[in-house]
């Protein structure tokens, strides 16, 4: 993945002003499995962040599935996720949090699984204690402003949304003009059909980071 930069992104039309800091290269639930917050054990992953959560949006990841794959991550993540039942990409679970998740410990971009199912708008800390750096801050509501920031983004890039219908917010992954979380979804079109989503936090993380 090629490096990056950026020193400032701004949109004024009825969004509040939005701030990127310079980076250089990138990086909803209703239960959880028991004990998913225990350090998991695995050997290195061959998968970046978009591989995982693209391997991660083709399976079913409910919680009877996610239950056999507890305490797993890296390689042995990866392998127990491509044994469970395959699901359509457009298929949407309200399981977008275990899905961005499990995508971090395929890809090795997090040492245990981050603790909590909702809500995903209050992902960022533990984003943070990840290892991801957050690039950019703001409050905006329009999709194609939205979709117009994160394409200035790294594919990997972790979007954290809050919203006015469930008030639980969305996470997802940006894979090129595709955003991926527990389903898949193009850059301007609506992640629910109720509310508003507005976009809060990007979040990366150097690839060279993960596989440790």
């Amino acid at each position: 993945m090629r490096s990056l930069g950026f020193c400032a992104v701004v949109f004024a039309a009825n969004e509040a002003q939005a701030g990127w800091l310079h980076f250089g290269r990138p990086a909803e639930t209703r239960t959880e499995a028991p004990g998913s917050a225990r350090a998991p054990a695995g050997g290195p992953s061959n998968l970046n962040m978009v591989e995982a959560i693209r391997l991660a949006a083709s399976r079913d990841l409910s919680d009877k599935n996610a239950r056999k794959c507890q305490g797993k991550r890296g390689g042995d993540l990866t392998s127990c996720v491509r044994a469970l039942p395959l699901k359509g990409p457009k298929v949407q679970l309200e399981l977008c949090f275990r899905y961005v998740k499990y995508a971090l410990l395929m890809a090795s971009c997090g040492r245990s699984y981050i603790p909590g199912s909702r809500p995903e708008k209050d992902a960022g800390p533990g984003l943070k204690g990840a290892g991801f750096r957050q690039v950019f801050s703001g409050k905006v509501r329009d999709l194609k402003a939205q979709a117009k920031i994160i394409n200035g983004a790294p594919d990997g890039a972790v979007a954290v949304y809050s919203d006015t219908c469930s008030h639980y917010g969305h996470i997802e992954v940006k894979d090129g003009a595709n955003r991926v979380s527990d389903f898949v979804r193009g850059a301007t079109q609506p992640i629910r059909p109720c509310g508003t989503y507005v976009l809060e936090g990007i979040y990366v993380k150097d690839p060279a980071a993960c596989r440790i």
